[in-house]
């Protein structure tokens, strides 16, 4: 037979039960501790390595760095143009006529440094001067002709006022530039006679002479580029200067030195440039 429960067994149960629904609680509420703290401290890890992982994020996808340039660069310049020789007297043993012009071609190289700044050297051809001073009677008679040409070597200085200019060249970047040219000039006079003569003799000797003017040449210049490209520029500078002539003797035909003394030039050509960096 089972015992009779008493008041006092029901009022045990209920103590039981609540003992045991203190102990859960207390339970869940270290567990809910635990989990707590476990969050909070991945946060708190978090917070410190996202600074970290976000600078190496950076430094991982920032661009490299382009090593250092050198401030020099190297350049090269072709062009054509015009020459103009406006108040030039061109003579000859018939006469003289004005003024004088001719088709212009140049090569230069330069070298840019200190950003502003740029010196260099380079040739100057008019080969094709369209003045023809006419020749004596005798020597028209005599079918004699006249080819004459110009050619300078010459160094010079481009100074970049606007600072514009970078180691190499940008697209559509505008570099405006003046300078200075000093240079040595020679002018070729081409006598020519057939090998026939008047009388149809055969000619003995050298059926032609040249007349070889050494002189110099001094400019000042303007002009600007704008970039194309990276490595290419295009652009127009304009010259004016003076070139000067010495007295030539005659030849022994008494034929002159086209041109002698000092004479007012001018002259413009579009050019093509490429940078090198050095």
């Amino acid at each position: 037979m089972g015992c009779p429960q008493g008041p006092l067994s029901g009022i045990t149960d209920k103590v039981r039960q609540k003992t045991l629904k203190q102990r859960l609680s207390q339970e869940h509420r270290a567990v809910f501790g635990c989990v707590s703290r476990f969050y909070a401290s991945c946060a708190s890890w978090f917070g410190l390595a996202l600074p970290l992982f976000s600078v190496s994020h950076a430094h991982a996808t920032a661009p490299a760095q382009a090593s250092p340039r050198s401030n020099w660069t190297s350049e090269g310049d072709v062009g054509v143009g015009w020459l103009f020789l406006p108040v030039t007297q061109v003579c000859s043993s018939g006469g003289c006529v004005r003024p004088d012009t001719s088709f212009l071609f140049h090569a230069l190289a330069r070298v840019h440094f200190a950003g502003r700044w740029s010196v260099g050297a380079g040739a100057h051809f008019a080969l094709f001067p369209t003045a023809h001073p006419p020749l004596s009677d005798e020597a028209e008679a005599a079918g004699r002709q006249l080819s004459r040409s110009y050619v300078a070597l010459a160094a010079h200085a481009l100074y970049y006022p606007f600072n514009t200019y970078e180691p190499s060249a940008h697209a559509h970047r505008f570099m405006p530039y003046l300078g200075a040219e000093l240079g040595f000039a020679l002018l070729s006079d081409r006598y020519r006679s057939p090998s026939i003569d008047e009388e149809g003799a055969l000619r003995i000797g050298e059926p032609g002479m040249i007349v070889r003017s050494e002189g110099l040449l001094s400019c000042l210049l303007l002009g600007a580029d704008f970039g194309i490209s990276k490595p290419f520029v295009v652009g127009f500078a304009v010259q004016a200067g003076s070139l000067w002539f010495p007295e030539q003797p005659e030849t022994s035909l008494h034929d002159p030195a086209t041109v002698r003394g000092l004479e007012f030039l001018v002259s413009g050509a579009f050019h093509l440039k490429a940078y090198i960096d050095l």
